[in-house]
């Protein structure tokens, strides 16, 4: 009895240091994006691969995505990378509008290009049915606006598409072609989001659009603005 001490001890020694290990994290976008915000609120550890659609210089807004399955990801202005870029994201999952991912690490592993994007109406943005993936739609411009965006200038534009209005921020100043969207005919390639208010309320749809070589002139204005 007193040989089997040791080996009982040994055993249940390795079975408490199972039980305290870590969970593993999830590795693939399908799983994190599978997620309820009752399970993001526990910030499970992620680490997966996905392509870049979308990344505001200056700000912490990242798009990515993998398949049919897209995600919002906070990262640091410090981690450079651009659309088409395939990345290593480590970091937990956190609760949101939807659960989105809290980035702790960024590898650029390759340099590729963007999904193939999705076509949707505005009936589909509005009731958030691709929300974060890569889409495509025509519309007409109604505006164009050079802002600063976390002291960046950008643009924001304003699309009409299929009788409603959809906001859209490009990664540019470049005024001379900026002019040149105005009343234009256009397929436009972005990230389909949400946009909200200050109290984090939702107050319609919007296209993160990767550049101005996404926003397409289809007919051109017949009158000059």
């Amino acid at each position: 009895m007193r040989r089997l001490l040791p080996a009982v001890a040994i055993v249940l020694g390795w079975a408490a240091a199972a039980w305290a290990a870590p969970p593993a994290p999830l590795t693939t976008l399908r799983a994190i994006h599978s997620l309820t915000n009752a399970e993001a609120a526990r910030h499970p550890l992620v680490a997966f691969q996905a392509t870049v659609t979308y990344r505001r210089a200056g700000e912490t807004t990242l798009f990515v995505q993998d398949g049919d399955s897209a995600i919002y990801v906070w990262a640091k202005p410090e981690f450079q990378m651009l659309p088409g870029d395939r990345v290593l994201i480590r970091g937990h999952a956190q609760e949101s509008f939807r659960p989105i991912v809290m980035a702790d690490n960024i590898t650029v592993l390759s340099h590729g290009s963007l999904p193939k994007p999705l076509p949707v109406t505005f009936e589909e943005l509005l009731h958030v049915q691709h929300d974060c993936i890569l889409v495509v739609m025509h519309a007409q411009v109604r505006s164009a606006d050079i802002v600063l965006s976390a002291h960046e200038p950008t643009t924001r534009l304003e699309f009409l598409a299929d009788g409603s209005y959809i906001g859209g921020f490009v990664n540019s100043s470049d005024e001379t072609k900026i002019n040149q969207l105005i009343d234009a005919q256009v397929e436009v390639v972005g990230v389909a989001g949400i946009t909200f208010d200050g109290k984090m309320q939702r107050i319609g749809v919007g296209l993160s659009i990767p550049s101005l070589a996404d926003v397409k002139i289809l007919k051109q204005a017949e009158t000059s603005p």
